[in-house]
């Protein structure tokens, strides 16, 4: 790929107000399933006194984290920044405005290192940033996501070891992969190539810097060790049987989504035909449809680097960078597909996370690659980036501006707004524990954690807490309307202890 002299400034100011964006109205952000998990485990971690290196904390450092459906247990970096979130504020909405900005911050530098690195418009770093993916993803307490700046740093740093040949940049990767793994195994598939190719083709300097790598190494396994030792020990994983056989087979061919608008029923719970009001569907429609130019995109690219990457196990020395990039973005590709495969893996977006940023590059050496061949003159090189940001731009506000109106969704794959949960659970510790609650929220009632983690962070009120019959309810305002209240009643004669309180 040919050396692009671009210049910085403004991308990098579009990419500081993208970051700056994503801590806006942290009180929208979602509250459903893992993250109310997490947060009790920090909870609990926290308040447990514990003894290591012979030191007396008065907290426990979490050694894991949730079991995932396969029964293997997570690991516990998710935990830990709740941990460290608790250590100074028990406000969730603090906590997501502040891992919102690390996360997009660390995923803009991610995403900018490897468009130097690869030597394509740093405007695509911008672009990706403006997926309503990584939108979401910023704003979420939860474990899977944190692979995102992860994978990223890593491959970049590895990109920019290729270039020029230093300890740092390995060391950099030993450091985001020990994260990575203890945030979900998946990036695994990503974090294998990469070692493998280092051992393989960079031999002669893996023994340069085997030293600071060796004692970086051995600081991340020590921080790992209990998460380590829990993997060693057979835990009784085996695939749900409900699932497809071959449908894990073909996910990784939709790599790309986080640079799209890809599944975005996951979010919403809704059919475009529920978007408010009602000239906005249409404009979602088209927006949504134009960037799946990504998925295109990554598949041309994915043709793209077969020769560089063959350029790169023929002639390792003059392949560069890209073309061993190439290799092992391909490499991943494909333990993703038999890791995918063999444990059919394919229900949730967010299993994507791993390794998304192959896929990325993928895209990237398309966009960079077509529109230079077609020509400058040419009406598809001149507008398909503009065209493609703009979609994305549009239906990631499109998003905010639904969750916003709607305070969240009704279903669990978001469920309420987070300001608007956390005000039901101020609301609940203004009455006594005696009050008995009927719950008629559907999610509340199948996971009763997600309000007692937030009634655990906000503590009883002050005062007297009189003893009411309580009903917590839909507000049901207007049509999706997602918000939660709090109704209270006098208490029935003879009503008995039948608090639904635990």
């Amino acid at each position: 790929m040919e050396q692009k002299a671009v210049k910085l400034r403004w991308p990098v100011v579009a990419l500081l107000a993208i970051i700056a964006a994503t801590a806006l109205r942290p009180g929208d952000a979602a509250w459903f399933f893992d993250l109310p998990r997490l947060m009790d485990f920090a909870l609990r971690f926290n308040s447990t006194p514990s003894r290591v290196l012979r030191i007396s904390l008065p907290f426990t450092p979490s050694p894991y984290a949730l079991a995932g459906t396969r029964r293997t247990r997570y690991g516990p970096f998710p935990v830990w920044v709740d941990q460290v979130f608790l250590a100074f504020t028990r406000d969730p909405i603090t906590m997501t405005c502040i891992r919102a900005v690390i996360f997009s911050t660390l995923t803009a530098i991610g995403l900018l290192w490897l468009s130097r690195v690869m030597r394509v418009t740093p405007w695509l770093a911008v672009i990706a940033m403006l997926s309503p993916w990584m939108w979401y993803y910023s704003r979420e307490l939860g474990d899977n996501g944190w692979n995102i700046p992860f994978t990223a740093i890593s491959l970049a740093a590895y990109g920019s070891f290729l270039n020029r040949p230093r300890a740092w940049p390995i060391c950099l990767i030993v450091v985001c992969a020990t994260f990575g793994l203890m945030s979900h195994l998946m990036s695994a598939a990503l974090f294998f190539p990469l070692a493998l190719h280092l051992l393989i083709f960079e031999t002669r300097w893996f023994w340069k810097i085997k030293w600071p790598l060796l004692a970086v190494t051995a600081l991340m396994v020590i921080v790992a060790w209990p998460y380590i030792h829990y993997l060693l020990h057979p835990h009784g994983g085996k695939n749900p049987e409900e699932l497809s056989a071959w449908r894990g087979w073909i996910f990784p061919l939709l790599g790309a989504q986080h640079i799209t608008a890809g599944d975005m029923g996951y979010i919403l719970q809704e059919t475009w035909r529920k978007i408010h009001p009602a000239p906005l569907r249409y404009v979602w429609l088209i927006a949504r449809f134009v960037t799946f130019i990504g998925f295109i995109a990554c598949w041309i690219g994915m043709v793209l680097a077969i020769p560089l990457g063959r350029r790169a196990l023929r002639r390792v020395a003059d392949a560069g960078p890209v073309g061993h990039l190439c290799l092992i973005a391909w490499a991943t590709f494909i333990c993703q597909t038999l890791l995918y495969g063999i444990k059919r893996v394919y229900e949730h977006p967010h299993y994507q996370s791993g390794t998304w940023i192959v896929y990325v590059l993928f895209a990237w050496l398309a966009l960079d690659t077509v529109p230079r061949r077609l020509g400058n003159r040419n009406m598809i090189s001149r507008l398909i980036l503009p065209v493609y940001a703009s979609s994305l731009l549009v239906v990631t506000l499109l998003l905010a501006y639904q969750i916003h109106r709607n305070g969240g969704t009704r279903d669990d794959h978001f469920s309420a707004c987070l300001s608007n949960q956390l005000q039901v659970a101020r609301e609940i510790e203004r009455f006594s524990d005696a009050s008995p609650i009927e719950m008629q929220v559907p999610y509340w009632i199948e996971r009763p954690l997600s309000p007692h983690a937030l009634e655990a962070l906000v503590g009883p009120a002050a005062g007297d807490r009189p003893t009411r019959r309580l009903v917590v309810r839909f507000r049901n305002a207007f049509p999706d309307d997602a918000r939660i209240v709090v109704e209270d009643y006098p208490l029935e004669p003879n009503h008995g202890d039948d608090s639904l309180r635990q």
